[in-house]
């Protein structure tokens, strides 16, 4: 869109098209878009019900070249809440042309969690002791990130994530049977309605591959992240820790 004649920067100072043109950003680095959640079409009535409003799933993302597939469904709560914790994107430090890295980033809260996150994983996990479990959302991962080996993106995105949106509410439901996998349960091909959609059957299957290899090195790396916690960290996510090595059979000890 064509910026206007004449702004307010972030920074409270008048900007123009000119200071644009001259590297003056109006906005700041880490800006974001939002509106008001009240221009949602399909907003619940209780939205803002002081009692709450009733969850069925909650979906945590990031974005990973590799590793995690397209969607996952958590085992229970506390795998939820591990994969939560353990969420991470690969990313390249801004402003440069450097090679991307593999940085950690539980619950996309990085940069706003306002305490200790150790301890915001444990107000996760107290909802299991304090709801029943009937009534808590399932879990899901999604990932629309992964490419493949020419670095090209396998998975779309925008509008077509409805589809993976669409195998959620099914599993909701309690079909179609998702597939046992080290990482969590995973949606088969046929299960993603990926009909009219011009996507290789190779990209499917890899968009939903669990590899070994690749899990044995992520499950080596969260040893050494968790360690970053101390005591802090809550024992239901390093009990969480064990079952991923155990589900994978490496050579592998907790510390």
């Amino acid at each position: 869109n064509k910026p206007p004649a004449r702004l307010t920067d972030w920074q409270g100072q008048n900007w123009t098209p000119e200071d644009g043109r001259n590297g003056q950003t109006a906005a700041h680095p880490n800006a974001r878009f939002t509106a008001p959640l009240t221009q949602c079409p399909v907003l619940d009535a209780r939205w803002n019900d002081a009692q709450g409003v009733p969850l069925a799933a909650l979906l945590f993302g990031a974005q990973r070249e590799d590793t995690w597939p397209l969607v996952t469904e958590a085992f229970d709560w506390r795998h939820g809440i591990f994969i939560g914790s353990t969420m991470a994107s690969q990313t390249a430090e801004e402003g440069t042309d450097t090679e991307k890295c593999l940085r950690r980033d539980p619950f996309a809260l990085r940069r706003f969690c306002g305490y200790h996150i150790a301890d915001y994983f444990a107000h996760w996990l107290r909802l299991v002791r304090l709801t029943s479990p009937s009534h808590l959302p399932r879990l899901f991962a999604v990932n629309f990130f992964r490419r493949d080996e020419n670095g090209e993106l396998l998975w779309p995105g925008y509008s077509e994530n409805i589809r993976v949106l669409q195998w959620v509410f099914e599993r909701l439901d309690k079909a179609p049977a998702p597939i046992g996998t080290a990482a969590g349960l995973v949606a088969t091909p046929d299960d993603l309605h990926l009909s009219r959609l011009q996507i290789a059957p190779d990209a499917s299957r890899q968009l939903l591959t669990v590899s070994p290899a690749e899990w044995r090195h992520e499950a080596h790396d969260l040893l050494d992240f968790y360690e970053i916690f101390g005591e802090r960290l809550p024992d239901e996510l390093r009990d969480e820790l064990e079952k991923l090595i155990e589900r994978l059979h490496p050579k592998l000890e907790m510390i």
